[in-house]
């Protein structure tokens, strides 16, 4: 029994998505060719390029995202020992911010016209990233969830909201960056679970 088409259309919508991420990752230049002169309409993979944003919209600043990243994921430095490492902008559309600690390194990228926001935590494979789909060294924040709150007792998370009780979202953006940071810091804290 195969796909219906709806569900090959979301695989291919997926793996869109995670080539799009890899080519902002490894620094290539990206170019756009603008839009198709023989469609009336451009296909939906290039309509959700972060390319194709229309003008005006309302997007995040480069300086307002790290600024909250560096805010409210300040226990990665000041808990889990980790370094800020690195802060990349592809014009205004994609920001990624990287955090590293010995052999793994923790990315939180923000795709602008697309309003999404992925935290990844990396296993290094000798210094190097691993391929965004690499399943041993690639970990996913949603996926991490998955497999750690599960396990987490109340005390746990009352003490999880009590570590991050002090901080005050400002905005939208503020809001998913702190709700994902008290997730990141649980799995963080209990990761050790997951080998047991």
């Amino acid at each position: 029994m195969g796909l219906k088409d709806y569900e090959v259309t979301s695989k291919m919508m997926e793996y869109n998505r995670k080539w799009i991420l890899e080519q902002f990752r490894s620094e290539r230049q990206i170019l756009d060719n603008g839009n198709d002169l023989n469609r009336k309409t451009p296909s939906i993979f290039y309509q959700m390029e972060p390319i194709y944003y229309k003008v005006g919209e309302k997007m995040i600043s480069e300086k307002e995202f790290i600024m909250s990243v560096k805010k409210i994921y300040s226990f990665l430095i000041n808990e889990f020992n980790y370094s800020l490492i690195g802060k990349k902008n592809r014009t205004n559309l994609f920001y990624d911010v990287e955090y590293q600690q010995d052999e793994s390194i923790i990315s939180i990228s923000y795709e602008n016209r697309e309003d999404y926001l992925q935290i990844i935590l990396f296993r290094l494979n000798n210094g190097t990233l691993p391929n965004y789909d690499d399943k041993e060294k690639t970990f996913h924040l949603e996926n991490l969830n998955k497999k750690i709150l599960s396990l987490l007792s109340i005390e746990d998370f009352e003490e999880n909201i009590d570590f991050f009780s002090g901080l005050t979202p400002l905005n939208q953006i503020e809001n998913r960056l702190l709700k994902s940071a008290k997730e990141l810091r649980l799995c963080l804290k209990n990761i050790y679970k997951l080998n047991n």
